[in-house]
């Protein structure tokens, strides 16, 4: 599954049933998600940080996701994902395939 197959599904699902739309109309602050916190420090790492720099954070922190930020001033550049760093992996790697 990817993250563009399950908003789609989600966007579908939402057209067939008032109660989901509902559910997907509420802010996330509202919603009891364990793993949601909003008060917690953003996982980053600067752009000058190796993919295995970027892997470990993830793992340590148990996200799929981490901010990409500029050294010199903190700055949001971007985010990279696992999916991210798994199709550029892939990218003429023959291992790869199997992942597909």
């Amino acid at each position: 599954m990817t993250d563009r197959g399950a908003l789609s599904w989600f966007a579908s699902q939402a057209q067939k049933d008032s109660t989901f739309l509902r559910y997907l109309s509420n802010t996330l602050s509202s919603l009891p998600l364990p793993s949601l916190y909003l008060y917690s420090s953003v996982v980053a790492v600067t752009a000058t940080s190796t993919v295995l720099d970027a892997m470990s954070l993830m793992s340590d922190e148990g996200v799929s996701s981490v901010a990409v930020i500029a050294e010199e001033d903190g700055r949001l550049l971007s985010a990279i994902s696992v999916t991210d760093i798994g199709k550029v992996g892939c990218l003429g790697v023959n291992p790869c395939r199997a992942l597909n």
